[in-house]
């Protein structure tokens, strides 16, 4: 949701009123039904809401579905929104997990990116973060930026792991014509990206010091020290449901025979007037087949380092696995995946292309 007025309250009771429709709906989202592992405060900047909305929130979740005795609570946090004051209430209120979009140390680079955070802010935030309580801190971090050299993005890296993060996603940075006209200021100024050769160099030195860190490789972008791989995300990728909540929110309900995706109105005032005339505030439904769960499946699951049991997912979505067996030889004949105990599992090579494998699973 973004807007330039911020509806706290109003914002939070229309959660509220959701999340009791969508159970009505679906009476597997009901308490005794199925516990919540995680919950997550993305999209935006939801530290900008008051805590004590956020903590109504959480309560009524809560009540209404029941929490998981180990149950993730992560906030996304712009830098420069993450205030010491604010940072207490949300742990305070339950938060256990905090997500900061750090992306750069760098000034020159979060200039061009148009972030409005300095790295003084973001080093601050982590210290904050810390004093306030949170044990369990991720970090995003962009590299492969317009002008970016190996050497500063090196540094990026160098600097954010020292740090201590429990949780790091590098991203590499991939701009289209429309965000380069719109998005980032003085874009038609902006140096050309880095080469796909050089962001690959990038990625690999960045990842080396992630791992001497203690931060280990779970998923193509993303490394956590063990135990805090992102609960949340592992949801997905593993092809749980998810109930989302909100304007611009995305929610589903999976199962073998297939499932239904919903997409909420990404405007607040479209989001509350679908609520106020007692509707469930969708923008858009989908049906997924078995086919396409299953190629949603694979493609997900092979973003994880444990990778997935094709024969099982073949088995499950009705699909022959004679016709994956081939590709699978094909890719362990090019090293860029394993199968061994009927687990398929892409290399270190094969996750750096990841999408292009997956596409010849289509």
């Amino acid at each position: 949701m973004a807007t330039r007025h911020i509806p706290h309250e109003a914002y939070a009771e229309a959660l509220l009123a959701e999340l009791d429709r969508r159970c009505e709906v679906w009476p597997e989202f009901r308490q005794g039904c199925m516990q919540a592992s995680s919950v997550y405060f993305g999209g935006g900047t939801p530290s900008l809401w008051e805590a004590g909305c956020l903590a109504r929130v959480l309560e009524h979740l809560e009540r209404k579905l029941g929490f998981a005795d180990n149950i993730e609570i992560t906030l996304e946090a712009n830098p420069n929104a993450a205030q010491a004051v604010p940072l207490a209430a949300f742990r305070l209120a339950g938060v256990n997990r905090l997500s900061l979009g750090i992306q750069s140390l760098d000034e020159a680079m979060l200039h061009r990116l148009g972030r409005t955070h300095n790295a003084k802010e973001a080093l601050e935030a982590v210290e904050r973060a810390r004093r306030v309580g949170f044990e369990n801190l991720s970090v995003d971090l962009l590299y492969a930026l317009p002008g970016q050299s190996l050497e500063q993005a090196c540094a990026d890296a160098r600097a954010v792991v020292a740090l201590g993060p429990e949780h790091l996603s590098l991203y590499a940075l991939t701009l289209e014509e429309e965000v380069l006209s719109q998005a980032i200021p003085m874009a038609g100024q902006l140096p050309y990206l880095p080469s796909e050769e050089l962001s690959l160099e990038m990625r690999s030195q960045m990842a080396r010091m992630a791992l001497e860190a203690g931060l280990e490789r779970y998923e193509v972008s993303n490394y956590a020290r063990p135990g805090r791989a992102c609960a949340h995300n592992l949801n997905y990728w593993k092809g749980g449901d998810y109930l989302g909540l909100g304007a611009g929110a995305v929610g589903a309900f999976i199962r073998p025979e297939g499932g239904q995706r919903w997409f909420n109105h990404r405007l607040w005032e479209d989001y509350a007037r679908a609520l106020a005339a007692g509707g469930l505030p969708e923008g858009e439904r989908e049906h997924l087949s078995k086919r396409a769960l299953f190629i949603e499946r694979a493609m997900l699951g092979l973003r994880l380092t444990e990778g997935v049991e094709p024969e099982v997912l073949c088995a499950t979505f009705g699909k022959s696995f004679e016709e994956v067996r081939g590709r699978i030889s094909a890719w362990e004949a090019g090293g860029w995946a394993t199968y061994a105990a009927g687990r398929l599992c892409l290399s270190e090579r094969g996750m750096d292309i990841h999408s292009a494998l997956c596409e010849q699973l289509l």
